[in-house]
């Protein structure tokens, strides 16, 4: 089992760095060190892209590290995207008011071996847990899928029957004022329906877009990406349109013929009030 750490330290202490790292290696072959040089261009960059591709972030601590700026910032990186922390110490450790901070957050080991065993029981259950997590979220998706459908009945069905009601009150008025105005107050309910199922369709599609965004991050921690691929190959290869596009098209479709049903029958209104 790959286990993926990503490695933060200051240049200076890059001397007291190396001999834990591979001695992390030697421990575990299959231990895959992560670290970035933040003399490098772009770093912040390449540190967050391998931060969110690491199953454990290490701060090796000596004497000064956690008073140290870019050290603070991928440790916030790390809690941003929900990897755990750990902190390993150095030949020049120094026992600090920052030190005793992070322990009171974070476990904070004393050599490779005790960090190392750690890990590799801790591994399984993280990876249990967020497969558990995985399916979760996968069984909501098809959850607000099916809402979604239901949704869309409801306001193509309440749409259709105020249309339908509006050309029979037409016909059983002979397009008289009274029956002329309760078409105004028809089309102005369907109107009101329109702009809640569009507010609707955007509410379910940035909760969806949530949802995938979860998905996706703990398909980086299972090591699969299957709906990353899929979207990739949708996107570019078959040019899908997404569900909310497709949704809003439908949606515009009946905005535009009730805002023609409305200021027609205002039109005929004042050509009946003009007559008289």
């Amino acid at each position: 089992m790959i286990i993926r750490f990503f490695v933060a330290n200051t240049s200076k202490e890059l001397v007291f760095v190396e001999p834990l790292t591979k001695e992390l290696k030697l421990l575990n072959t299959a231990n895959m060190i992560l670290q970035e040089k933040i003399s490098s261009p772009d770093w912040q960059e390449n540190v967050e892209k391998k931060i969110q591709n690491s199953d454990f972030f290490v701060v090796m601590i000596g004497q000064d590290t956690l008073k140290n700026s870019n050290i603070r910032w991928e440790i916030q990186q790390a809690q941003k995207e929900g990897v755990p922390i750990c902190g390993l110490k150095l030949s020049n450790f120094k026992e600090t008011i920052e030190v005793k901070n992070f322990k009171s957050e974070y476990l904070l080991f004393d050599n490779c071996n005790d960090l190392n065993s750690f890990i590799k029981n801790e591994i399984i259950e993280i990876r249990k847990v967020s497969l558990e997590s995985y399916k979760i979220f996968v069984g909501s998706t098809e959850k607000v899928t099916d809402q979604r459908s239901k949704i869309h009945t409801l306001f193509f069905t309440l749409l259709a029957s105020l249309m339908t009601l509006s050309f029979l009150i037409a016909n059983a008025t002979k397009f008289n004022v009274w029956g002329m105005i309760a078409i105004v107050f028809i089309s102005l309910i369907g109107l009101f329906l329109v702009y809640s199922w569009e507010k609707l369709v955007n509410s379910y599609g940035l909760l969806n877009k949530g949802k995938f965004e979860i998905i996706y991050r703990l398909e980086k921690q299972l090591r699969i990406n299957h709906f990353e691929k899929e979207w990739d190959i949708l996107q570019n290869k078959l040019k899908y349109q997404s569900t909310t596009v497709v949704e809003k098209q439908l949606i515009n479709i009946f905005k535009v013929f009730l805002s023609l049903i409305l200021i027609s029958t205002l039109a005929y209104l004042t050509y009946l009030a003009y007559k008289k």
